[in-house]
């Protein structure tokens, strides 16, 4: 049994489709492929036109998913620097060096979450005042904003917070803080 020939499992399905269809739709690949030829199975599938190449943007979006919110909002930042301040028009990567960020606040090593709650703060009325003139500005809705901080949409946690004057968690303070130095003018 070749290394890219796997026992039926649920782990391995997609690659077993794709080699089964390798294998009656192009032999020739699939042979070079069990000889060593190819430095993935991937790479035969996409010389063989199974698969297509990622394009750039759906790997940014990719990464963007796995992204901490930590990284999301130092990416956020670099990106309103290229823009030059401005949301609307981005300069070349290579005109902005990307801003090395301090942490927004230091503080010493916490035990595990399950061990203590969250801490929780309220949003300052200005803090609301700024949200909700974004909000009002992109003609979008809290879980939009939400969405684009790195949580499921469905989190009614900012909408709660700028209509009734919920607390919020504060790693969600800091994304919001981040949303809005990437989104003000």
């Amino acid at each position: 049994m070749s290394k890219f020939k796997p026992e039926k499992n649920t782990a391995n399905r997609a690659n077993d489709y794709y080699l089964e269809r390798l294998e009656v739709e192009a032999p020739l690949i699939y042979n070079d492929l069990l000889a060593g030829k190819f430095s993935s199975p991937a790479a035969a599938f996409r010389v063989a036109g199974l698969k297509k190449q990622r394009t750039r943007l759906q790997e940014l979006k990719n990464a963007w998913t796995k992204g901490s919110n930590e990284e999301r909002r130092e990416f956020l930042l670099w990106l309103r620097a290229l823009a030059g301040g401005s949301s609307t028009t981005l300069r070349s990567p290579g005109a902005v060096t990307p801003p090395r960020t301090p942490p927004i606040a230091t503080t010493p090593p916490t035990p595990p979450a399950s061990t203590i709650p969250a801490m929780m703060v309220v949003l300052s009325d200005e803090t609301k005042r700024r949200v909700r003139a974004i909000l009002n500005a992109r003609s979008i809705g809290a879980g939009e904003a939400m969405k684009e901080m790195g949580y499921k949409s469905l989190n009614g946690s900012l909408g709660m917070s700028l209509h009734r004057g919920s607390r919020v968690d504060e790693e969600l303070a800091r994304a919001v803080e981040a949303w809005l130095l990437a989104n003000e003018p």
